[in-house]
């Protein structure tokens, strides 16, 4: 097959949604296989979730203790309980997969959307006023899948209808550690943010995990380093990249919609990702852009198993969301060791202690132990 009329057949396969056979087009040669197991929850991840529940609680109740979020030499600083943390590297190495909160923690979160001090409130298009769980059910019942989102409470679906917005330009941006977008707010934003990536990232963690069996995205080259890195993920195989940012899909293309994916895009030169094993979340109808037909992916670990460039400087990729010890950072990974190793070695002592510990969580609680 010449040039050309390769890489006509791979625009016609991604604008034709012909997932199947522009999965084989693009294919790695040397698939690699990856490793399978259960991943702690990391010292990370649990310091993101206890930031923001604190800063939840201090939006109900000015007398909980005070949260203050700066930036100092181009990364994000917490203070908390009289500690300094490194905010930058929390939210570099978390799992955001894992994150839970609870009812009142989410009760909390309603305070902040209904305040006067919320910078990013969510939205319906035809409402004068913030979305009601009756608005967000209407929405649903009208939309593809009725069901999909039941399991969400208000609050989240209040987070992820403002991550369809113009917040997730900030969100996403300094989730890939580039803090300008977020530089010119104040401490109080800075946790408007946070908070809204994590309760959105909990709802999520609960939805369906049913979706298309390939979904549809395009993004602009705007980052030559990560396009090289992808390619040579796909060159060696298969390797797993960590995403810090969420993945936006689509499992179909809307003609009369002016942002919908078209064949005219990928002529002139754009990253077009086809995912496989697709496990993001519909959220259309509590979306700001319920056109778009999203399934939005929480940060998380992607293998690329498939690549092709045209002429024109178009990118044809084919990833597939994972869950691996070989993607981790080294600091995630020795997390996740120590912690396992240290639950290991604590309950051998309870255990000849003569107390009867089934998991982590209940050593937790027979111990008070921080693992």
């Amino acid at each position: 097959m010449g040039k050309e009329k390769d890489d006509k057949t791979m625009t016609d396969y991604f604008v034709e949604q012909k997932g199947g056979d522009l999965s084989k087009a693009i294919a790695a040669k040397k698939p690699k296989n990856l490793t399978y197991g259960p991943l702690n929850k990391n010292d990370y991840t649990q310091q993101f979730e206890d930031i923001v529940k604190a800063y939840l609680a201090r939006q109900a109740d000015s007398s909980k203790p005070e949260v203050v979020f700066s930036i100092e030499n181009e990364r994000l600083f917490v203070e908390m309980n009289g500690a300094k943390l490194d905010l930058s590297e929390i939210l570099k190495n978390a799992n955001l997969n894992q994150l839970i909160f609870n009812e009142e923690d989410t009760d909390n979160y309603m305070v902040l959307v209904h305040s006067k001090a919320c910078k990013f409130p969510p939205g319906i298009r035809d409402l004068d006023h913030i979305p009601t769980a009756e608005d967000y059910k209407k929405r649903e019942m009208e939309g593809k899948h009725p069901e999909a989102l039941e399991a969400l409470n208000l609050a989240e679906k209040s987070a992820i209808n403002i991550y369809s917005g113009p917040f997730y330009a900030t969100c996403n941006q300094m989730l890939r550690g580039d803090i300008s977008r977020v530089s010119d707010l104040n401490s109080q934003q800075i946790g408007e943010v946070c908070a809204t990536i994590a309760i959105g990232c909990a709802g999520l963690n609960k939805v369906s995990t049913s979706a298309p069996n390939y979904s549809y995205r395009i993004e602009e080259n705007f980052d030559s380093a990560l396009t090289q890195r992808r390619i040579d993920a796909v060159n060696s195989g298969g390797e797993v990249i960590q995403e810090m940012a969420f993945f936006s899909t689509a499992d179909g293309f809307v003609p009369d919609d002016p942002t919908a994916m078209t064949r005219e895009f990928l002529e002139v030169g754009c990253t077009a990702i086809l995912l496989s094993d697709v496990r993001g979340k519909y959220i259309a109808d509590i979306s700001q852009r319920p056109v778009e037909c999203e399934y939005l992916i929480a940060p998380t670990q992607m293998q690329w198993v498939g690549h092709h460039e045209n002429e024109v400087g178009t990118h044809f990729f084919e990833a597939k969301p994972v869950q691996t010890p070989d993607g981790l950072t080294p600091q995630q990974l020795e997390r996740n060791i120590s912690r396992s190793a240290d639950f290991k070695a604590q309950l051998n002592t309870v255990k000849t202690e003569g107390e009867e510990v089934k998991s982590e969580d209940d050593l937790e609680d027979k111990k008070g132990l921080q693992i």
